[in-house]
């Protein structure tokens, strides 16, 4: 009984001392919150939402809206992108500042970014020579009796590489909640016309998939989808945004207004046009969805155009003062500020993964041995993506694949690895080339080659490709190229040639043209080599032949009426030249050489070497280029078929094209250009050359004092067609000329300094 009455003695006590706390904290949480209270703000607040719009270069301005938005303190709690706002929105969400953003879009190389092709280097001597020969203006799929068009002007095979490499840090991310800020991309599903919002994957696939615009990057298939660019859709995001995140949205709009019909003088300037026709109504109603509590930027990015993206850094400030703008008029401003920004951590970026495995997904007749053995891939250590890229890009500049992609994958051991997805479309392994040369001189006749090449590339599983060229013109051909590699690694190759071919050759006696020649030449041609990776090849060659002269007009002489060529071949070549025509940095030699004989089927004997050297340096936009080329002929006993010839524009100018022939050559030169401007694929250069040469006939008539100097001013440019010149020459003597080419002025025509 005692013990109950203390039992209840500790009870009232303890409500006693209890009760009063108890009855303040009753009261505290009916109270309505005090204003300005951080936690009761932190619990009550609305959600922020940022939707960045499409619009090219133009939307490089969202990095201002960023950093104005940052400074205001101005709380984003989820980011969705359209096309260039899914760039940017998404280096920012995955936690690149907007210094960071501005200094990895400023240095991005746009003009390789927005190209196929992958830079000579990384091409096989057999790519880089086949390009010397004639401008090729294009190609076009050839699939049963169809001719197959591109989906596109560009794969994006370079595009997809940059945004793999700007986004790095996070590509083992495959779930785009888990970033700092929840993202999303937002593309156009192409077969519906609706919005396709990606969430998962490849962070630089969705953006690649977010940017696709039709006619000038192929679509992204992607979750079965075969998706195009988000504006076509929702090119300002502001509904996924909301339903994403925000109670309030704040959505910037940095879409291009109509041009006019002056404006309309390129591809490029018409596919902007053809957007903004798709964008504008999607755009125009997302504004009007806007709630009194959301927040439209809109910067006034004036004359910079969607596709000017070397001016789009311009836009940044512009957007950032529109953003001030914006934010100073926005009666939500201080209510967010009050709140606090969120900054986006530093260093949040996921580990690089340990790779463990290495898989192919191979849409080619390729073996896959073919594929993988041009691949550097350590398992068990972090991926090196400055290797795969190089890797990459050499498997691409063989001309076998139309793209080659990468992507991190898992195993159901949980285990990371690479899947390289090499892809070649079917309707485009075989496929038809075009091409022109034009060469124009004051002093000779003008010369025109129509060209027209049917390639069948990929014949078989170890890459055999079957080349059926003709050409129609000054240089009259047909001929039936096969190029075998024998091994899987394609360093070893047996090449067979079938070939026909007619040409003129004029005879010169000093400026006076005396004769002119047409060869007409049928026969066979067997190769065997080895390549050095990409920058070299050594070959030795069988060439069996028939020909007959035939003098034109002019004064006839007694050169053989038919002949027979049997020679024996050897060329070694090197080259890490950046461009051939402009070249700015690397090397360019040759040394060939050829032996004819009766018993190999020749009329005569003769011996032949040749060497030639090309390098070049660059300071700034200018460049300086140097060559030297010499041929020579044992006992002077090469027939005219065989001479060696020099003349024209960059090979003594001033003279006409191939004005002198000899037994014997000796040339050097150095040429200075500077580049000039440059619009879209096409880049213009100015320069100068100064040089010095000769061919002789006869071995003792070579020597210093019979060589002859001449100099050369010109303009000329790299273009998809080819290089095009306009050029005045003056030589020793006063002989003078103008030039215009399109092709190759530098191609020596003696079968052993130029390609085959």
């Amino acid at each position: 009984m005692n013990q109950g009455n203390n039992f209840l003695s500790h009870v009232k006590l303890l409500l006693f001392v209890c009760l009063p706390a108890l009855l303040v904290t009753a009261v505290a949480a009916g109270e309505p919150p005090l204003p300005g209270s951080a936690a009761v703000e932190q619990r009550q607040r609305l959600k922020v939402g940022l939707a960045l719009g499409g619009g090219g270069a133009r939307g490089i301005s969202h990095i201002g809206v960023l950093r104005a938005l940052e400074e205001h303190n101005i709380p984003i709690d989820c980011i969705v992108g359209t096309s260039m706002g899914s760039i940017i929105g998404g280096l920012y969400a995955s936690g690149k500042t907007p210094d960071e953003i501005e200094q990895i879009v400023g240095n991005m190389d746009w003009g390789f970014a927005l190209s196929d092709g992958t830079t000579r280097d990384n091409k096989p001597i057999r790519v880089k020579e086949r390009q010397l020969k004639i401008a090729h203006a294009g190609r076009l799929g050839v699939s049963g009796d169809a001719l197959g068009l591109p989906l596109a002007v560009l794969s994006g095979q370079n595009l997809n590489k940059v945004l793999a490499q700007i986004n790095q840090e996070n590509l083992a991310i495959r779930n785009f909640d888990n970033f700092p800020l929840p993202f999303r991309a937002v593309a156009t599903d192409l077969a519906t016309g609706g919005e396709y919002v990606i969430s998962k994957g490849s962070i630089s696939e969705a953006m690649r998939a977010s940017m696709s615009v039709p006619g000038l990057l192929e679509p992204v298939e992607l979750d079965g989808r075969l998706l195009v660019d988000g504006g076509m859709a929702n090119n300002v995001p502001a509904s996924v945004a909301r339903e994403l995140c925000g109670d309030i949205v704040i959505a910037v709009s940095v879409g291009a207004e109509l041009e006019g019909k002056e404006t309309m003088t390129s591809l490029l300037a018409i596919t902007e046009q053809i957007s903004s026709f798709l964008t504008w109504g999607n755009t125009a109603k997302t504004i009007e969805s806007l709630s009194v509590d959301d927040l439209l930027i809109k910067p006034d990015l004036g004359d910079i155009g969607s596709g000017s993206f070397s001016r789009g850094i311009e836009g940044v400030p512009i957007g950032y003062a529109a953003a001030n703008t914006a934010l100073a008029g926005w009666k939500n401003t201080q209510k967010m500020a009050a709140i606090g920004n969120r900054p986006v951590a530093a260093g949040t970026a996921a580990p690089v993964p340990i790779i463990s495995f290495v898989q192919l997904d191979n849409n080619t007749r390729l073996d896959n041995e073919i594929i993988t053995a041009k691949l550097h891939i350590q398992t068990g250590e972090p991926l090196n993506l400055k290797l795969l890229n190089q890797d990459i890009n050499k498997l691409y500049g063989f001309g076998l694949f139309d793209s080659v992609s990468w992507d991190y994958v898992q195993n159901e051991a949980g285990e990371t690895g690479i899947n390289i997805v090499a892809y070649q479309n079917p309707a485009k392994r075989n496929y038809m080339q075009f091409g022109l040369q034009l060469e124009h001189d004051s002093n000779s006749d003008s010369n025109f080659t129509l060209g027209m090449a049917y390639i069948m590339s990929n014949v078989n599983h170890r890459g055999g490709n079957l080349r059926l060229a003709g050409s129609l013109g000054e240089n009259t051909g047909l001929s039936a190229d096969f190029y075998q590699p024998i091994d899987m690694q394609g360093r070893y190759f047996i090449n067979p040639i079938v070939k026909y071919q007619k040409r003129e050759l004029n005879i010169f006696d000093g400026n006076h043209k005396l004769t002119e020649l047409e060869l007409d030449t049928t026969g066979v041609y067997f190769g065997a080599g080895m390549n050095f990776g990409t920058k070299g090849e050594l070959r030795l060659g069988y060439e069996r032949a028939r020909g007959r002269n035939s003098v034109l007009s002019g004064v006839v002489f007694e050169p053989p009426d038919k002949f027979d060529l049997g020679e024996l071949t050897f060329r070694a070549v090197y080259d890490n030249l950046d461009s051939y025509f402009f070249p700015r940095s690397g090397h360019r030699f040759i040394l060939g050489s050829r032996l004819a004989d009766e018993a190999l089927g020749a009329s005569s004997d003769y011996k032949q070497v040749a060497f030639s050297a090309i390098g070049a340096r660059s300071w700034g936009k200018g460049a300086l280029a140097w060559r030297v080329h010499a041929g020579y002929s044992f006992d002077d006993a090469a027939p005219i078929e065989r001479a060696f010839e020099l003349g024209g524009l960059g090979q003594l100018s001033g003279l006409a094209t191939n004005q002198l022939i000899g037994q014997h050559l000796g040339f050097a030169s150095v040429t200075w250009y500077r580049y000039l401007a440059g619009i879209e694929q096409i880049s213009a250069f100015g320069g100068a050359s100064l040089e010095i040469g000769n061919t002789w006939l006869r071995e003792e008539d070579i020597g210093f004092d019979s060589l002859r100097t001449s100099g050369s001013i010109f303009v000329g440019a790299d273009s998809p067609i080819g290089p095009l010149y306009l050029g005045f020459g003056l030589a020793e003597g006063g002989n003078t000329a103008l030039y215009l080419y399109v092709g190759n002025p530098f191609d020596f025509s003696d079968g052993l300094l130029s390609p085959r």
